[in-house]
């Protein structure tokens, strides 16, 4: 087991990416899950597989006050914000990815050698 910062972090976002495409694919075939399908319909299935992403990396925390009737998110800054956009972004990228290399049935022709 390595414990390389970086190393763990690109077996972090792979196997979350990998994780995201397994699910969405699960409720493509799930006739209980109308929204996302297998063809023709590629805008929701697009933003299925940005929701998973985004799920996958904002690590955003919230804490509910039952006393103040109040939800609580600390650490709630720009900063924050911008980091999570950048981690979305390498998140969404690994996802299609994974996606297109093991999912993704577009059949290629081969060329002819004549």
């Amino acid at each position: 087991m390595t414990t390389d910062p970086m190393l763990l972090l690109i077996w972090h976002t792979f196997l979350s990416s990998a994780a995201g495409v397994a699910l969405l694919q699960w409720l493509k075939k799930a006739k209980w899950f109308p929204w996302l399908q297998q063809v023709g319909t590629t805008l929701p299935n697009r933003i299925g597989a940005i929701l998973v992403a985004i799920a996958g990396v904002t690590g955003i925390h919230y804490v509910y006050d039952p006393v103040g009737h109040s939800l609580l998110i600390p650490n709630f800054t720009w900063a924050a914000i911008g980091a999570g956009l950048w981690h979305w972004a390498q998140q969404f990228i690994m996802q299609e990815f994974v996606y297109q290399a093991t999912s993704n049935k577009t059949a290629v022709t081969p060329v002819s050698g004549k």
